[in-house]
């Protein structure tokens, strides 16, 4: 998940006001860790900060040690305990990551979860809760009960996917023609549901606790536990690009009605929430001149929306920016340090969620190297099931040659070695008619697509730049 990679809770609680600790050196807590989607790559990229992990899934648990074993991780402790047994000896960490646990517990251990950020959270510490929202969840259960119902009897795993599937597109083919609403929510969820993975759903459908809240109850809920609202993390995570008069009216209300009012015009479905003490003063809009002082980059398309400008030096920036993808800029390198009317342009986007900042830059290659690389993380992954985490701590699904390829790149193979890598594994997994390609021929085919894989793994991030640390 984006949002929640320490460098952009960083940046996003120092330009609220807060001093939390630098990444490179935290103590960083996830409640509910699982399978390690979240400590495992940060792990590996701070190899000085101190990582612990609790969850009460022995066997998950168990594989995401072997995991972290096989990545000779050093600085990460996995612990199976319940949440009761976090007391004072675990001590204050700089950063509490729990994403997607809030919204799936009982009440009584929501509160348990925001006492543990209260007492355990270091002065300037950031925590990160995700949770699902109202309204946009309102429309979610409709499809989620229909599936549970239908699979309520069952307990194998691809049966209970495969069943809840099957339900779902049932009824997105009875509603079909018709032009109602609930047709139209069905065939949106229908849609929505067959982009899910397997594993995703089974838990959607099989947790009997699931509590979205609206923005406020979260927010009510934080302040009976001594802790604030810091912001959203992001990114994409602002209001949409709503007609002036309603931008006018969100204007005017203040800040946390207007998140809530974003929320209800907008529909969202999922918050990830930053969080603090609640007795430190923030500032009410993002520091400008620690904002000039930061690396941006675009998360959103431009031309359009949030991305929009009449101005031709904002254009040109935001080209040079679309051209960088997937590597941030220097907002100095773009923009004159007098010049407030790009800044005051650019915090815009930056509150919509089309511009993401950070104090320092990923390691994320905008460009093919000779030897090219990605995290071992990613190799791994690659090899396992081809879903991966992006140096910007985005999913990439890999399927077929993409997996191979990204499994081979460790930095000791340039290009012809990858061609003849790919042109081996063409040939071997090749139908039989196929076959009767020559020799030229094969090797022309392989490096095409030696080439298109090696573009996918740029532009999503996960080639590693001149300046990552090697850890192989």
């Amino acid at each position: 998940m984006p949002g929640a990679h320490l460098r952009r809770l960083q940046a996003r609680a120092c330009l609220r006001g807060l001093h939390p600790a630098p990444p490179e050196h935290a103590r960083v807590l996830e409640l509910g860790c699982g399978a390690g989607a979240l400590l495992l790559p940060l792990a590996l990229e701070y190899p000085d900060a101190a990582f612990i992990g609790c969850d009460l899934a022995d066997q998950v648990l168990a594989d995401t040690r072997a995991r972290a074993q096989t990545l000779c991780l050093e600085n990460i402790d996995l612990r199976a305990t319940d949440l009761s047994a976090i007391d004072a000896s675990w001590g204050r960490f700089d950063y509490i990551l729990c994403h997607d646990v809030f919204s799936w517990v009982a009440p009584g251990t929501q509160r348990r979860i925001l006492d543990i950020l209260a007492r355990h959270l270091a002065p300037h510490g950031v925590a990160y809760v995700s949770h699902d929202a109202l309204p946009g969840w309102h429309l979610h259960e409709v499809a989620r009960q229909m599936m549970r119902h239908h699979t309520r009897h069952l307990a194998d795993f691809r049966q209970k996917v495969a069943q809840a599937r099957a339900m779902l597109s049932m009824a997105a083919e009875v509603q079909d023609q018709d032009p109602g609403a609930y047709a139209s929510l069905i065939r949106d969820e229908y849609m929505l549901m067959s982009r899910v993975p397997d594993e995703q759903l089974y838990h959607l459908i099989s947790e009997p606790q699931h509590h979205p809240l609206y923005f406020h109850e979260f927010v009510d809920a934080l302040g009976a536990a001594g802790l604030q609202w810091l912001g959203e993390a992001g990114p994409g995570a602002g209001s949409a690009d709503f007609p002036d008069a309603v931008q006018d009216f969100l204007d005017q209300s203040a800040p946390l009605e207007r998140q809530q009012y974003t929320d209800f015009l907008g529909n969202r479905s999922m918050r990830q929430a930053m969080v603090c003490h609640a007795d430190l003063r923030l500032h009410q809009e993002p520091d400008p001149a620690l904002f000039r002082a930061m690396w941006i980059g675009l998360t959103a398309g431009i031309g359009h929306g949030p991305l929009c400008s009449a101005d031709a030096g904002v254009n040109r920036a935001l080209h040079r920016l679309d051209a960088a993808r997937p590597r941030p800029l220097p907002y100095a390198s773009l923009f004159d340090a007098r010049d407030d009317a790009s800044l005051a342009f650019m915090l815009k986007a930056f509150g919509s969620g089309a511009i993401d900042a950070t104090l320092t830059p990923f390691g994320v290659s905008g460009r093919i190297d000779d030897y090219p690389r990605v995290s071992p993380l990613a190799r791994l992954d690659a090899r396992e099931h081809g879903q991966v985490t992006s140096q910007t701590f985005a999913p990439v699904s890999l399927h077929d040659l993409n997996r191979f390829v990204v499994a081979l790149l460790d930095g000791s193979r340039d290009r012809a070695a990858l061609v003849a890598a790919v042109a081996d594994h063409q040939m071997q997994h090749r139908p039989a008619p196929a076959l009767r390609l020559d020799a030229a021929g094969a090797a022309q085919d392989a490096s095409a697509l030696t080439d298109a894989c090696l573009r996918h793994a740029r532009d999503n991030a996960l080639l590693l730049g001149d300046g990552t640390p090697r850890r192989v």
